[in-house]
């Protein structure tokens, strides 16, 4: 049997460099469109998540002096999501409900109770505002209600004809540190006992200016 020659040596050769290359290429290519099929995995779901958060419900709450005047404490939840929260509930977590020593007070507990554990609706960018805790100013301790001190679970909803997720909110709050201001009516202004009118539109004066600084609580 004759040895090959040169020629054919080289001809094999590139035949084997060719295959080579031809692997390392596939192999290259194949990287490539897995890393782009990543690439637009990861922008799907960033999109994904994007929508979510803009479109998602979001209910926090807050508990903030009352509408009623000194001595009592409100909790106000709001939904400032993109669409309706529903099937919301809150739960006192941390610390426990005062049920007074009067029959009044228990009332007015099992009240607050009841409206609590009650399932509601919210639309976005509305709001609820609950009597949340009674307590004395004389001794700063309540009488009847939530705790001044506690943390607060809230859980809701976002149910459509495509989506149906839950959500949950742990808020802790604090009444008893934060020094927080509240609208007033203002100081009566002195007048004569006649001026009846004066005197109304004084007080009428002075109701606009304590509504206008509830808006925002």
């Amino acid at each position: 049997m004759s040895s090959p020659n040169w020629t054919d040596i080289i001809q094999a050769s590139c035949s084997i460099i060719s295959a080579v290359a031809v692997i390392i290429t596939l192999i290259f290519t194949w990287r490539q469109v897995k890393l782009a099929a990543q690439q637009i995995c990861q922008a799907s779901q960033q999109a994904e998540r994007e929508s979510e958060d803009r479109n998602r419900p979001y209910v926090n709450a807050q508990v903030v002096p009352s509408l009623g005047g000194m001595g009592a404490w409100d909790l106000r939840i709001r939904n400032t999501g993109g669409t309706a929260a529903r099937e919301i509930t809150i739960r006192l977590v941390e610390g426990q409900f005062v049920k007074g020593s009067t029959a009044d007070d228990i009332k007015i507990c099992q009240r607050i109770e009841k409206s609590i554990d009650s399932r509601f609706t919210l639309q976005p960018d509305t709001s609820l505002r609950l009597y949340w805790s009674f307590y004395s100013t004389t001794t700063e301790e309540v009488e009847t209600g939530a705790p001044l001190r506690g943390t607060i679970e809230v859980t809701y909803r976002w149910w459509d004809e495509n989506v149906d997720k839950r959500y949950k909110e742990i808020i802790p709050y604090d009444c008893e540190t934060l020094l927080i201001p509240a609208p007033s009516t203002g100081t009566k202004q002195a007048g004569k006992d006649s001026e009846a009118t004066l005197i109304n539109i004084e007080h009428a004066l002075r109701s606009i200016s304590s509504n206008i600084g509830e808006l925002n609580r």
